[in-house]
């Protein structure tokens, strides 16, 4: 209990974390249905539809070490989260497609910033970097 809630509470941050990628994916669908469903087998990209399983099974390795973090809020994480939101909006008012799809990855980050602290971002480093490789560049 790092920052002072009860057990319960702190049990339900996975499941905030989860709501809120969610929402995130929801509200920016659009461009996640081009990020993601752009492979097909003549796609030079194909290697795309393997980043999201191997994103979750870096994330459950390292199951251990988060939950020997501690979870703090951070409010530098909402902040990411508009700065985020800003520049998909830029990429969508000036038809960039690179700009959206950096956004939107940009937010998975954030949200766990927000939600547990920047230790956990911190851990979680490579799995959030690797999430990087399914934005199609060339």
């Amino acid at each position: 209990m790092s920052d002072g809630a009860s057990p319960r509470r702190l049990a339900l941050r996975p499941l905030w974390v989860v709501m809120s990628l969610v929402a995130v994916v929801l509200i920016f669908w659009p461009t996640f249905r081009d990020l993601l469903a752009g492979t097909t087998a003549s796609d030079e990209h194909t290697h795309r539809i393997f980043v999201i399983p191997i994103f979750i099974v870096a994330v459950w390795s390292l199951r251990s070490e988060l939950a020997a973090l501690p979870i703090r809020t951070c409010w530098f994480g909402l902040v990411g989260l508009v700065g985020a939101g800003m520049m998909w909006l830029a990429g969508n008012l000036t038809f960039i497609r690179l700009f959206n799809e950096l956004a939107v990855i940009a937010m998975v980050p954030f949200v766990v910033m927000a939600i547990f602290g920047y230790r956990w971002v911190w851990a979680l480093i490579f799995p959030l970097f690797f999430l990087l490789f399914v934005i199609p560049v060339g």
